[in-house]
């Protein structure tokens, strides 16, 4: 019984990536009693799109599902059930791993005609909940498969299965994420397999594999392991000595600080399986070499670092018109997550569409005043993107009806994909501490001539960036400098080359650990102390609006998703032809029963330029 209950346990997600030789031990484990019943209480998993730790209780007589907010201080909120179709009643369910905010795997039970196995299964959030799982198709089989973890890029699931094994041991097997979005590519993980069964794996990073087994040299039933992906394959697993016991350990995570929670029915628990807690405590901060009589010390302010990813991402209504102030940009550059930036790239976002869908046309309307703009822009198209002259057509045959200077080019197209609305996202690397603090020393000094400092990440080295000739030193790194490169890695290197007075190098490395955790935050804007979601459109004026309705509609589609009833429709120019087309935004939304109301607000926080001023309007929802 012990051994199926393992079986069902696992599935993990989150961050806090660490390299095998770290100058930490684990803490003594804390029973989270606040969480744990008198039944099993497994399978913790951290949601970094919610900031909820997951987690399975059978304390109902079933395996559901449980989650709570953590405050970082070992502080849980109350447990409570996931709201939803997620917990089925009357059936198992555990292990569950978010591939995104919207999109995550689990296990449960899938019933054939012999007899019922447990395999993996796909839900999706909607609607502010978990929807009813379903088969995911690539992984069904008629074998224990059970256990998934999404590694946190996207790219690999790693899982457990006894299927192709001569005793229904379990193996840990990988696959792949396909193009066309399902999992494919699976191979069995030889290197950490066992003649034994190697259960709940957990992937702190594409290259860093945390797993359970009762095959592998350990104390007890099922104990801890990790292992890293080096050189084309898994290292030799290394057991997690200070939290095994004679008892069974599995089921690890990592909060975003760096703390784990793990599963374990050793003695003094509540119940069955509990949950615990472990925190890294340091073992000096100061690393030591000695070579050829000369000893390098090396010391921080800290032995790990905090890279908090901020992504933000945006909803634009992309342009369907082109006004004669149009500047082409021949640059690929970044688009920004600002309606400067979507409004002067919007071309070069065209382009991209059509080069992506070979059979659609777009046609550039314009009359004599915008002409030379149409054909400008056409030019452009044709130049940077490669496309047919035939894919680009100018009707010059529109009549000016408003008696503007700038006349725009009014873009339509056969394809609905090529003017649909556009996403922008922006990422911020926020790094604690931001600047490193170091001391180095060595013994004896007046042997060292000189010194160097490089900084070394997974994918980069950076030599010498400090340099000096007298010991000891003090110097800082700012961090800030090196951000995207410290996100990629699960460690820094700092290392130190002396040179003696015969020319003679001596070396010595600080290793910190690289901590990740990854904040979602949703398209809202402050407007005099309220807070507003919002989507923003562009419209030269109420005629254009009215033929590019169909991105409006798909803005709607998602307001009627969120059950939303009231939204402001915000504008940020005081005149006439821009009120009348935001009420005309006003009354296409009031059509789908969401009250709308046109009004003039001056945003100051997020600064617009004054030429794109009178098109742009925004659709706000208050939090």
């Amino acid at each position: 019984m012990k051994k199926f209950i393992f079986y069902i346990l696992l599935i993990l997600l989150t961050t806090g990536l660490y390299s095998q030789k770290l100058s930490f031990k684990w803490s003594e484990p804390v029973n989270l009693s606040e969480l744990n019943t008198s039944a099993n209480d497994f399978a913790p998993s951290w949601n970094r799109y919610e900031n909820f730790l997951f987690f399975n209780s059978d304390i109902s007589g079933y395996s559901k599902f449980y989650s709570v907010k953590y405050n970082g201080t070992s502080k849980f909120s109350e447990p409570k059930p996931i709201a939803g179709d997620i917990n089925q009643s009357r059936n198992n369910q555990s292990y569950i791993s978010f591939e995104s905010s919207e999109e995550a795997y689990l296990s449960t039970f899938r019933l054939t005609e012999k007899r019922s196995y447990l395999n993996i299964y796909h839900t999706k959030y909607r609607k502010m909940s978990w929807s009813k799982p379903v088969i995911a198709d690539s992984l069904q089989f008629d074998a224990f498969t059970s256990h998934p973890t999404i590694s946190p890029d996207g790219s690999i699931m790693i899982f457990s299965s006894d299927r192709n094994t001569e005793h229904n041991e379990t193996d840990l097997w990988m696959a792949s994420k396909q193009d066309n979005g399902s999992w494919g590519a699976i191979i069995n993980l030889s290197e950490l397999n066992s003649p034994g069964n190697e259960i709940t794996p957990f992937l702190a990073s594409k290259d860093t594999l945390y797993f359970a087994s009762d095959g592998q040299e350990g104390p007890g039933g099922f104990d801890m392991f990790m292992s890293v992906y080096e050189d084309g394959k898994w290292g030799r697993p290394n057991p997690l000595t200070e939290l095994n016991t004679n008892n069974n350990e599995s089921d690890i995570t990592f909060l975003p600080a760096g703390e784990i929670i793990f599963a374990s029915d050793r003695p003094g628990g509540k119940g069955k399986l509990d949950l615990y807690m472990s925190k890294r405590e340091e073992v000096k901060k100061q690393i030591t070499l000695v070579s050829e009589n000369i000893e390098i010390n090396i010391a921080s302010q800290v032995m790990s670092v905090q890279s908090k990813k901020q992504t933000s991402s945006q909803l634009y209504e992309l342009p369907n018109f082109v006004l004669n102030n149009w500047v082409k940009h021949d640059k690929d550059t970044q688009i920004a997550n600002h309606p400067d930036s979507i409004y002067n790239y919007s071309i070069n976002i065209l382009g991209g569409r059509l080069n992506e869908n070979p059979a659609s046309i777009i046609t550039l309307e314009c009359n004599s005043s915008s002409k030379t703009n149409a054909n400008n822009i056409k030019e452009f198209l044709k130049e940077k993107f490669r496309l047919a002259d035939n894919r680009i057509i100018i009707d010059s045959t529109r009549i000016s009806t408003d008696n503007l200077p700038n006349e725009p080019v009014i873009i339509s197209s056969n394809d609905k994909n090529i003017l649909k609305n556009y996403e922008a996202k922006s990422d911020e690397i926020v790094l604690s501490p931001p600047v490193l603090e170091l001391s180095v020393d060595a013994r004896p000094r007046k042997d060292i001539k000189e010194w160097f400092c490089s900084f070394i990440t997974k994918n980069f080295k950076f030599n010498n960036i400090i340099k000096g000739d007298t010991l000891p030193a003090e110097f800082t790194i700012n961090l800030s400098d090196f951000d995207n490169q410290i996100d990629e890695s699960d460690s820094i290197i700092i290392k130190m080359d002396m040179k003696d007075n015969l020319g003679n190098i001596h070396s010595n490395n600080l290793i910190l650990t690289v901590n990740h955790s990854l904040v979602r935050e949703s398209n809202s804007l402050k407007v005099n102390g309220r807070i507003f979601q919002q989507f923003i459109i562009f419209a030269f004026n109420k005629a254009g609006l009215i033929r590019n309705s169909e991105n409006i509609n798909s803005i709607i589609l998602k307001l009627k998703e969120k059950a939303v009833k009231k939204v402001i429709v915000q504008y940020s120019l005081q005149n006439n032809s821009v009120a009348e087309t935001a009420e005309a935004i006003s009354s296409i939304i009031k059509k789908e029963n969401i009250i709308a109301k046109p009004e003039f607000i001056n945003i100051s926080s997020q600064v617009i330029s004054n030429s794109i001023k009178p098109f742009i309007f925004r659709i706000l929802i208050e939090q």
